[in-house]
């Protein structure tokens, strides 16, 4: 990603967010993000789309509570881009893959919308932080590289920002916590 890009998603500290191309590849997250979701270093590139990591990682189920809701705002979005990208072959592949193996995704993908930019609340409960409510907004980013910004801001009125704070401070050696 272009270093300005870069550069927003270090300055968005306690805003969770993820940069995915037109296929939802992950291609950028900050801090913050692999605090709340996972360490995506730790994924193969190859290995990094959005779409079957919500479906295929259990860390993802049992984070977000309304996990329906979750993946369909990220099915809206691939739906417009399928819809734009209808003559390239990787979504048609994609799709029959998804379908094959997992049923709940076929469900989805036949209630699912279009939409370039939903904006829902996320409720997640994390393993260390507890409940964190957070308002989803997706940007596309301006540029040939048809990229989009998934920002995760907490909502406001709760103890969301607190909670991701403390989740991401450093832990001091022999932390129980530290496993």
């Amino acid at each position: 990603i272009h270093p300005s890009l870069q550069k927003i998603l270090q300055e968005l500290r306690n805003c969770p967010t993820i940069i995915s191309d037109r296929r939802c590849h992950i291609v950028g997250w900050n801090d913050a993000a692999r605090h709340v979701f996972m360490d995506f270093e730790q994924i193969p590139a190859e290995q990094r789309n959005m779409i079957s990591l919500l479906f295929e990682r259990k860390e993802f189920r049992r984070l977000a509570v309304n996990w329906e809701d979750f993946v369909s705002g990220f099915l809206a979005i691939f739906r417009a881009y399928y819809g734009q990208y209808v003559d390239d072959e990787w979504y048609n592949l994609f799709l029959g893959d998804m379908m094959e193996r997992y049923p709940d995704f076929h469900t989805l993908w036949k209630q699912s919308s279009v939409s370039s930019a939903p904006d829902v609340l996320i409720e997640f409960r994390h393993s260390r932080a507890g409940k964190m409510l957070f308002d989803l907004t997706s940007l596309q980013v301006q540029g040939n590289a048809d990229l989009r910004c998934s920002i995760y801001t907490p909502a406001t009125d709760t103890a969301t920002e607190r909670k991701l704070i403390r989740l991401m401070e450093p832990k001091a050696e022999g932390d129980p916590d530290e496993s």
